[in-house]
């Protein structure tokens, strides 16, 4: 037999509360994001922005208060504030800013922040022959602490972008469910400089044997793609 699932409500269950802070009045692309998951949850682009998987969720357009209810009592809480944005075109990306680990429910006061602008991430994943993989996952993390942050769709030209990633190195790689190996290719982000363009490749099996599995960093000042400046870019990259 199932075990018993109790569903909590407003009414009977705990909420955390607390704001989102953005002190510098620092733009970003898309609307805040807040997850809780249960303390200790693995983040992986699976979960990040799941609808099974987040006990509680908030969207703000803006910095400021907010409340996430119907959370299970007695229980802790990883919080997560990202910037998420949904393209006209389906495609979407989420970029974790901030953290608080271990938050127990009932908590208040409980304030993320957001404290960059940061940088940008562009490129396409494709397969070895060049061709384009529709939606695959771009997924990021960060290279010191090895923690999953980030995620961004395939179009049907197979680009996917970042926006807002806080200045810092990151391991970006390729993800679907037909196709087992991807590249990696490392990306060092700065605030306010422009796009950085990753190609990621994807193969069902082994890479070809010209394929190195490791591309060499890439660096906010190499645009050695087709790069954006985001002071002057105002319509999405995919409608070009």
């Amino acid at each position: 037999t199932l075990p018993d699932i109790t569903a909590y409500t407003q009414e009977n269950g705990a909420k955390i509360t607390g704001s989102v802070l953005n002190a510098g009045s620092y733009s970003k692309a898309g609307d805040f994001w807040i997850g809780a998951y249960e303390s200790g949850f693995q983040l992986n682009e699976e979960n990040l922005y799941g609808v099974l998987y987040p006990a509680g969720t908030k969207e703000l357009k803006a910095a400021g208060p907010y409340e996430l209810t119907s959370l299970a009592p007695s229980v802790n809480y990883d919080l997560y504030l990202a910037v998420y944005k949904m393209f006209d075109n389906g495609t979407y990306f989420v970029v974790v800013r901030d953290s608080k680990l271990n938050v127990a429910s009932g908590a208040g006061n409980i304030n993320l922040s957001y404290n960059s602008e940061g940088g940008a991430i562009t490129g396409k994943i494709t397969d070895y022959d060049g061709k384009p993989i529709l939606g695959a996952y771009a997924t990021l993390k960060d290279r010191t602490t090895d923690n999953y942050c980030g995620l961004a769709t395939t179009d049907q030209n197979g680009a996917y972008i970042f926006y807002n990633i806080a200045q810092g190195e990151y391991i970006l790689k390729g993800s679907h469910s037909l196709y087992a190996v991807s590249t990696v290719v490392n990306v060092n982000v700065n605030d306010g400089a422009g796009f950085s363009a990753a190609d990621i490749l994807m193969s069902a099996t082994a890479m070809p044997p010209e394929i190195k599995p490791v591309i060499p960093d890439i660096t906010s000042d190499e645009d050695t793609q087709k790069a954006y400046d985001l002071t002057q870019h105002e319509t999405d990259p995919f409608d070009s």
